[in-house]
């Protein structure tokens, strides 16, 4: 698709009566009107490009520039550039492959593997397109993919440290089951209210985890503790429930409220924190009923038949 655009040409004729070389008028114009891109914004999973100079008043400012000559003098730069209208592609785009022409998709999440899919079978059934795809979805994507490892890791890490302080490799597992459930819960939930699997969600399952593990650890601890002191396996369970109940709820509803302000959208501040804040608030809900329903219920279903 082309559009009505304004070129700018150098007259060689007087390019040549006033002294002004090619490589000089290059340097001078690149001077002049340097990058376009200035930052990028980042809205989520997507990034909004920040242009300066995109607008016709930066046309007055390079005509009314100048150019030194092979002769030290100051030539304007209106002297010996003509303006004229074409009908061209608006941008020209390239890099250390050649040109291209790039193409702006717009589409959710969900719809990139599918575009993904019909590029790739689109370039392999035409031999005169080359198509390349680069953008922060991909580098999105292998952000999520080391924090993935990262969570992994410490999961693990946090097993040796916990099999060695309970002295048993069954209540480690016990505690860091409910990191399964929390994470299967989440990335459901977050499916279903069309959310993904992003940076920023990562960091609040990883956030969330650290605290619903901590709760699922003092809770076996003190069903361990009654129990070395006589108490029987229904006893102990119950009391420790009791008396972890009020700290439990308290750690969760304090860190749901801190929250919820940031479970909002419209603005890109906003953008950025929503996934935070949801996957905070879904998985510290789930997370809670697990501390205080599932762990217990575990633990008693093993040790019902051990002294």
């Amino acid at each position: 698709m082309t559009e009505e655009n304004l070129q700018m040409v150098a007259d060689v004729e007087k390019m040549s009566f006033y002294h002004v070389s090619y490589g000089a008028l290059s340097r001078r114009l690149k001077e002049l009107v340097g990058r376009n891109d200035v930052l990028s914004i980042n809205r989520g999973v997507s990034n909004v490009p920040v242009l300066l100079g995109a607008n016709n008043d930066n046309r007055s400012v390079l005509m009314q520039s100048s150019v030194i000559s092979d002769e030290g003098n100051e030539i304007p730069l209106s002297y010996i550039i003509t303006e004229r209208m074409v009908d061209d592609y608006k941008h020209l785009y390239g890099n250390d492959a050649g040109q291209f022409y790039p193409v702006n998709i717009y589409a959710s999440s969900s719809d990139v593997e599918r575009i993904l899919d019909f590029v790739t079978d689109y370039d392999r059934k035409h031999e005169k397109v080359n198509v390349s795809m680069d953008g922060a979805y991909f580098s999105g994507q292998k952000l999520v993919g080391q924090l993935v490892g990262i969570l992994v890791i410490s999961l693990l890490l946090l097993f040796f440290i916990l099999a060695a302080q309970f002295e048993s490799l069954v209540q480690p597992t016990i505690i860091l089951s409910e990191m399964i459930i929390d994470v299967l819960f989440v990335i459901l939930c977050l499916w279903a209210m069309g959310e993904t699997l992003n940076i920023m969600s990562m960091i609040g399952l990883i956030v969330m985890g650290g605290i619903v593990i901590n709760d699922s650890i003092l809770k076996i601890d003190t069903i361990n503790s009654r129990r070395k002191a006589g108490m029987p396996l229904i006893k102990a369970i119950l009391t420790a429930g009791h008396e972890r109940l009020l700290p439990i709820v308290m750690t969760s509803l304090t860190t749901i409220f801190a929250s919820l302000p940031f479970l909002s959208k419209g603005s890109i501040g906003d953008d950025m924190q929503y996934p935070l804040s949801l996957t905070i608030i879904i998985g510290m809900t789930i997370g809670t009923a697990v501390s205080m329903f599932f762990v217990p219920m575990v633990y008693y279903i093993i040790y019902r038949n051990r002294k």
